[in-house]
């Protein structure tokens, strides 16, 4: 039997709602026979919450190994689009993933999750040792018991219930749980909205009412959203001690309302009772998805009923083997040559990088040389370039063009040159700093200065040894006037 029945686990708030539903091999007919729930805390570890769902399944009786996994209330979404729109592209594929179905009339009806919430199922489904079918959107588990997406009873066989509503006819779905309250708009196997609202704590017939208030206004807000696809007939699925008051929504909707349940609205026999079918509803939908899985052996989608499958579908293990002596000496010596070929490739890969850095290295070499060379024509014209450390600069090209004539350019050079105004108006003071590798050289420029016909008063200033300076030891000064225009 393993083999024909199903999990549905359904993760609502910080409840746990699991159920199995087998398929009946005579009637051909799904069959529930295992229901439960546990706390879980909607923030705990999926450790914690594997641990949880494995406890439970093993001391409430459950048999199956493969399951349907809901994604929590509000961590994914539904929309119909017209038949020429899709938005499917519009979710990055890192991120999200996407899923859906073409309604009768062409329309496509999409699905989005987040990727990292599906990856967190698929965690919990392996840390309890469950074979994952799929993961879908819980609210498609609760329309399908609803009766609103068809189901195959069997292979071939036509999809949907009695009951199920026509292509082109527009139905409310209404579950009313203790937890919380969904209410769907279908038409004709198209999801045009889907609201689910918690309901507070409680009990009596104030949080009764205040669950049909809250059932009202979400169909005046799916009206108002969907002008086109006006609500025909109401659908509602509540527990068993409710039924008598969820009577009273015909007058509060102003709408013919069907009390459906599983047995009637999805052709589900149960085994046993089952007084609150409602906590149930979106667990008992996703089993009904997989066991259709497992009955066609396949995944599949029928136009009108169609699915949401977050997972590829997961492929049956094969039949373990016994390894003769001669398939363990092939796999040997196929392991053998393996390891040569990816030693030989690694070795050539290892030549490729070396002849790869050996020719950056000559081009950063070469790239070195050139900075070098740069960096020494830029010393040779920048004493000529940079301000002088009082503020003035030298601006006259005569002036620069007679001093570097008669400068003593090998031995020495020149970091400053400061031009003043002199003793009278049109004479000028030329200071000059700079560094030089001994004496002589500055006395035979300090006498060039004095005997050029430009120059006048020419004398050296102190002189400075530097031993931080190897090659220009020495530091100088000259000073000088001429006579020019200001």
């Amino acid at each position: 039997m393993k083999g024909r029945e199903v999990l549905g686990v359904d993760f609502c708030g910080d409840r746990l709602n699991v159920v199995q539903v087998h398929l009946d091999e005579v009637s051909k007919r799904p069959v529930l026979t295992r229901w439960a729930g546990r706390t879980v805390p909607a923030a705990a570890e999926s450790a914690a919450v594997a641990a949880v769902l494995r406890k439970m399944l093993d001391g409430e009786g459950f048999t199956a190994t493969s399951a349907v996994f809901g994604l929590p209330r509000g961590r994914g979404f539904l929309r119909t689009q017209a038949a020429e729109r899709s938005e499917a592209e519009v979710f990055s594929r890192v991120d999200y993933v996407s899923d859906g179905w073409t309604a009768a009339d062409g329309r496509p009806v999409l699905g989005v999750a987040s990727r990292a919430d599906v990856a967190r199922q698929a965690e919990i489904a392996h840390q309890a040792s469950l074979q994952l079918l799929a993961v879908e959107l819980r609210s498609l588990g609760s329309l399908r018991t609803l009766g609103l997406l068809g189901v195959s009873e069997a292979p071939g066989e036509p999809a949907g219930p009695a009951g199920q509503p026509a292509a082109g006819a527009a139905v409310l779905g209404v579950v009313i749980s203790e937890t919380d309250l969904t209410v769907a708009l279908v038409d004709g196997g198209a999801v045009l909205a889907v609201q689910t609202r918690g309901r507070p704590a409680g009990g009596g017939l104030e949080r009764w009412d205040g669950a049909l208030t809250a059932a009202e206004q979400m169909l005046r807000m799916v009206e108002l959203a969907h002008p086109e696809a006006p609500a025909g007939a109401v659908r509602v699925l509540v527990n068993d001690r409710d039924r008598q008051a969820a009577r009273s929504l015909t007058n509060r909707l102003g709408l013919p309302v069907e009390l459906v349940s599983p047995a009637s609205a999805a052709n589900l026999g149960v085994e046993g009772e089952l007084t609150d079918p409602a906590e149930y509803a979106a667990a008992i939908g996703l089993a009904l998805e997989g066991l259709q899985d497992i009955a066609v052996s396949r995944p599949r989608r029928d136009r009108v009923a169609g699915r949401l499958n977050f997972l590829q579908a997961a492929k049956p293990p094969r039949r373990k083997r016994a390894v003769s002596w001669r398939q363990a000496a092939v796999v040997a010596a196929g392991a053998v040559l393996v390891a040569l070929a990816v030693t030989a490739g690694y070795a050539l890969n290892k030549r490729s990088d070396l002849n790869e850095l050996a020719a950056e290295r000559d081009r950063l070499q070469q790239k070195a040389q050139l900075g070098w060379q740069a960096r020494h024509r830029w010393l040779a014209i920048s004493p000529w370039l940079a301000a002088a450390d009082g503020g003035g600069r030298a601006a006259q090209r005569e002036v620069l063009d007679a001093i570097a004539g008669l400068f003593p350019s090998k031995d020495a050079y020149v970091q400053t040159v400061l031009v003043q105004p002199g003793q009278d108006d049109d004479s000028r003071a030329v200071t000059l700093t700079g560094r030089t590798r001994h004496s002589r050289p500055l006395s035979e420029f300090v006498s060039k200065l004095n005997n050029s016909a430009m120059f006048e008063r020419a004398s050296l200033g102190r002189v400075a040894d530097d031993s931080a300076k190897s090659e220009f030891p020495k530091s100088f000064s000259v000073s000088v006037s001429y006579r020019g225009r200001r």
